[in-house]
């Protein structure tokens, strides 16, 4: 048995056990992440996320993000269950030539670390490459670390500070990211 002291009041106990003959553990595999057009039936999955993910309820948009733009609001789906969502915009903002914006980006808390926000990022960076919109923006509020180093992964870089952003007076940094 080997005993080592992980930190001042944790110990550590290690045991090398030798099994003959034993069988290697099958492989695991990785359940399949589908990503897909949202559909109207899918509105009750995407608020149940929505309302443990966010502070910010965007109940109200589904229906218009799904009417004016369909093909950039996306679910994942994961054994026919929706683990998460995102909602872009395209259009003109912060003054720029066409560009999109992220409203809403969540991931079921069971399933996050999982890659499924990088894989609803990339298929929405891909929609836009074929759209030819080459700049892609979000808001992400200044204490959320966790999610400004995701987006940083992922290519967005913090371009401004933006002093009471949300409404309840938090500071948000706008991102940025080029589309290739």
């Amino acid at each position: 048995m080997q005993i080592s002291l992980n930190s001042i009041s944790t110990w550590k106990i290690k045991r090398r056990i030798k099994i003959p003959n034993s069988t290697p553990e099958p492989e695991i595999q990785a359940i399949p992440i589908k990503i897909r057009q949202y559909k109207a039936a899918d509105k009750e999955s995407v608020h149940a996320i929505n309302q443990v993910s966010l502070e910010i309820s965007f109940n109200y948009y589904y229906d218009l993000f799904h009417e004016r733009e369909p093909e950039l609001f996306l679910i994942a789906e994961r054994e026919n269950e929706i683990v998460g969502f995102i909602l872009v915009k395209t259009g003109t903002h912060f003054d720029t030539s066409s560009s999109a914006l992220i409203y809403a980006i969540a991931v079921s808390p069971l399933h996050r670390s999982s890659g499924i926000g990088t894989r609803l990022v990339n298929a929405i960076c891909n929609k836009l490459e074929v759209k030819q919109i080459k700049k892609f923006f979000l808001h992400v509020r200044v204490e959320n670390t966790r999610a400004i180093q995701f987006y940083e992964r992922l290519g967005f870089s913090k371009i401004k500070k933006i002093k009471q952003f949300y409404s309840w007076g938090d500071d948000a940094f706008r991102m940025l990211k080029y589309i290739d």
